[in-house]
């Protein structure tokens, strides 16, 4: 069995106001290339959810006006309004926009997020004293409170913070999106429940207009027989 290799020792140049310099810029260039990434995935985020918002105000008009002018079909002994499967198409559209956002572009943002504060930790090391990711971090996250009943009011009261296993809970980015999607969703599940087992509006199709039709004799522009020459 042969001896392992020594290790080979690596010599580190020393560093000179040159270096250092070229060293601080390219980290400077990373970090604004990275708070550039996160515009760029926090305006798509954004360009989604008002698509999808769009798209939700669409579903909620179909609805409306396909349970006002369908007709109800037979299931199961009752009467039930096609409308029902309008808030159903519009959930499966709703969870293909929370993927798109929350699944796909969100992590992108986080990722560059973390890229931005590793770049700022290194910047500190140089003197240079950037911390935009830390502190938008930091401001993110909301901290629901119970709510302040009237008749519970008293001089110095303060609203007590939502807690879960003996924390405080906290609310981040991620958790919000959660929320937002999920929210519309349980809103189109109770919209598809309640157009199923409502009792159904029938369409009274409208009478057929009358018409009356004349039958009117035409008069003839010649005798029947022939007039007999004298």
């Amino acid at each position: 069995m042969s001896a392992p290799e020594p290790p080979v020792a690596v010599l580190t140049p020393e560093p000179t106001p040159a270096s250092v310099e070229a060293r601080l810029q390219a980290h400077l260039t990373l970090w604004e290339k990275a708070v550039d990434v996160q515009q760029h995935f926090n305006d798509i985020g954004w360009r989604i959810r008002a698509l999808a918002l769009t798209v939700l105000t669409f579903t909620f008009g179909a609805t409306g006006f396909a349970y006002a002018n369908t007709d109800t079909f037979a299931f199961d002994g009752r009467h039930v309004s096609p409308a029902f499967a309008v808030p159903l198409l519009g959930l499966a559209i709703w969870i293909a926009f929370w993927f798109a956002d929350a699944g796909w572009y969100h992590k992108l943002l986080v990722g560059a997020v973390k890229e931005g504060i590793a770049q700022e930790k290194l910047l500190k090391a140089f003197g240079v004293e950037a911390g935009l990711g830390k502190k938008i971090g930091d401001e993110s996250p909301i901290s629901p409170h119970w709510p302040r009943w009237p008749w519970r009011k008293r001089a110095g009261a303060v609203r007590r913070p939502i807690t879960w296993r003996a924390a405080e809970v906290k609310l981040h980015s991620k958790h919000k999106l959660n929320l937002f999607y999920g929210g519309i969703c349980a809103l189109l599940i109770t919209a598809t429940w309640v157009l199923f087992f409502l009792p159904a509006r029938a369409v009274v199709p409208e009478p057929a207009p009358e018409i009356n039709i004349t039958n009117v004799i035409p008069i003839p522009t010649t005798p029947p027989h022939p007039i007999p020459a004298r």
